[in-house]
C-alpha cells in the first residue's frame, strides 16, 4: 500500500507545482526567493528568469538553480506571487 500512496502523493504535489516560468509572463506575478539558510529574500521579474532557465521550469524548482547573494548558500525556495487587483471603487448613485 506503501508504493501506492507514494505514487498517489507524487501525483498530487506534481498537479498543484505545475505553474511554470512560462504561464507567469502576462505580468501577472512575479517570483518570490528566499534562502532558507539566513533569510535573505528577493523578488524578480519571470522574464529574467526565463531568458536564464527557459519557460518550462517549474517555478518552485528554480531554487535548485540559485546561489544566496549573501551567504553563497544553494538551500533556496520560491514561489509566484500573484498582484492583487485594482480596488474596486464603488460611486454613489446621484
Amino acid at each position: 500500500m506503501g508504493k501506492l500512496k507514494n505514487h498517489l502523493l507524487f501525483d498530487e504535489d506534481q498537479a498543484l507545482c505545475a505553474i511554470q516560468l512560462g504561464d507567469l509572463t502576462d505580468g501577472s506575478a512575479q517570483v518570490e526567493a528566499w534562502c532558507n539558510r539566513c533569510g535573505h529574500y528577493r523578488m524578480m521579474a519571470p522574464e529574467h528568469l526565463i531568458k536564464r532557465l527557459g519557460p518550462q521550469v517549474r517555478v518552485p524548482e528554480i531554487g535548485v538553480h540559485m546561489e544566496c547573494e549573501s551567504c553563497n548558500s544553494k538551500d533556496i525556495a520560491a514561489r509566484p506571487v500573484w498582484s492583487e487587483p485594482a480596488p474596486f471603487l464603488m460611486m454613489a448613485a446621484e
